[in-house]
C-alpha cells in the first residue's frame, strides 16, 4: 500500500498536540540540568514528561498508520480531503513551498556576514510579512465550509477507527491531555 502524505496538518484537536510536543522536545532537550538534586529535579520532572509524551506520541502514530493501511475507506477519505484542499489552494496561489525557499534564501542572507545590521532588520521583517500573507492564505482554505466538514468527518472517523483498531487508544489519548496540562503547568 502506498505510503499517504498529509502536507497540511489535518486534525487540529489530535495531532496538532503531537506537532507540539516535538517543540517540546527541542525546548527539553537544550535545557542544561544542574548537577544539585534541588535544581534539577523541576527540569528532570519536565524531562519524564516530555519522555512519555514522545512515547504516547508514537504510540499514536502507529496505531493511526495501523489504521489507514486497515482502511481503504480512510485512505480514500484522506485523498479526497487533500484533493479538496489542494484545489482550494491553487485556486488562492497558496504556495507553502515557494515560502519555504524564500525562507531558506532569508536565512543564508540573515547569516552572511557581508548583510548589514539594516538590511538583515528588513529581511526579518519581509519575512514575517510573508509568513503572515502565507497563514492567513491557510486560513482562508480552511475557513471554506467545504473543507472544513470534510475535515471534521476525516477526523472524527479516523479517531472512530483508531478506537477499533486499538482499544488502548482512548487511554492513550486521556493520557496524553493530561501530560500536555501538566507540562504547561
Amino acid at each position: 500500500m502506498s505510503r499517504i502524505m498529509v502536507k497540511e496538518p489535518l486534525f487540529k484537536s489530535l495531532f496538532a498536540k503531537l506537532l507540539l510536543s516535538f517543540s517540546i522536545l527541542g525546548f527539553i532537550a537544550s535545557v542544561q540540568v544542574n548537577a544539585s538534586e534541588v535544581m534539577a529535579s523541576p527540569a528532570v520532572e519536565q524531562q519524564k514528561l516530555a519522555n512519555r509524551i514522545g512515547v504516547i506520541q508514537q504510540e499514536l502514530a502507529d496505531i493511526r498508520t495501523q489504521t489507514m493501511q486497515s482502511n481503504p475507506a480512510l485512505v480514500e477519505q484522506v485523498k479526497t480531503f487533500e484533493a479538496t484542499f489542494e484545489k482550494k489552494a491553487k485556486e488562492i496561489n497558496y504556495q507553502p513551498e515557494a515560502f519555504l525557499k524564500t525562507a531558506q534564501e532569508i536565512q543564508q542572507q540573515v547569516r552572511d556576514e557581508n548583510t548589514t545590521d539594516e538590511q538583515r532588520a528588513e529581511l526579518i521583517k519581509s519575512f514575517a510579512k510573508e509568513k503572515q500573507a502565507l497563514a492567513k492564505q491557510r486560513e482562508s482554505i480552511m475557513a471554506d465550509p467545504e473543507l472544513s466538514k470534510l475535515e471534521i468527518a476525516l477526523q472524527k472517523d479516523t479517531l472512530s477507527a483508531m478506537k477499533k483498531q486499538d482499544p488502548k487508544t482512548e487511554t492513550l489519548l486521556k493520557e496524553l491531555d493530561t501530560l500536555f496540562t501538566q507540562f504547561r503547568s
